[in-house]
């Protein structure tokens, strides 16, 4: 073998291993990386509601469809906005929330039924994340029963993407709204 057939051959074996550390051609040269943080929130309120729209719901929740629900203090429901960031240069498909969940102190959980997920400009949300993008997505809840929530109450909330990754968000402590705001 010559001397230049065999400095080719060290130099090719040389780039390919080069190559291979560097994640050319595997799957970590082109991956997804979801972020979430939180934005805003709250509980909303359930003050203000009749009897009759109290009893439609055992949770005590307000939803806009009851009966006679409304009054003075009136009905709002809760609502955490999140953002959702792609780091990644994969366009993520299949975001979802997957669950959504109020913390009391001490371990209690209850899940939150969950009315929509928008955009925070309040087109629908498809669930897709182009890379190096993040948008805000709002979601809306039917407020817990004011003498549900506690001091110190938060939410946890689950994304999930189309293969099946969780990013986990709890909020800070959230309140039920005052019975009148200004």
């Amino acid at each position: 073998m010559t001397r230049f057939k065999t400095t080719f051959i060290a130099l090719c074996v040389a780039l390919a291993a080069l190559v291979s550390v560097a994640g050319c051609g595997t799957d970590r040269a082109f991956e997804s990386r979801l972020e979430v943080s939180y934005v805003s929130g709250h509980l909303g309120t359930d003050q203000g509601c009749s009897s009759n729209a109290k009893l439609a719901d055992i949770a005590g929740a307000c939803a806009a469809d009851v009966p006679n629900c409304g009054g003075y203090g009136g009905c709002e429901e809760g609502a955490v906005t999140l953002q959702l960031a792609n780091t990644g240069n994969v366009t993520l498909l299949g975001l979802q929330l997957d669950s959504l969940l109020l913390q009391i102190v001490g371990g209690n959980q209850s899940a939150l039924s969950v009315l929509d997920v928008k955009r925070d400009d309040g087109s629908a949300f498809d669930g897709k994340l182009e890379p190096n993008a993040s948008i805000k997505i709002r979601v809306r809840f039917p407020a817990p029963g004011y003498q549900k929530v506690p001091k110190g109450a938060t939410i946890e909330a689950v994304i999930v993407t189309g293969g099946g990754k969780q990013q986990r968000v709890i909020t800070p402590e959230l309140h039920v709204l005052p019975t009148v705001a200004t």
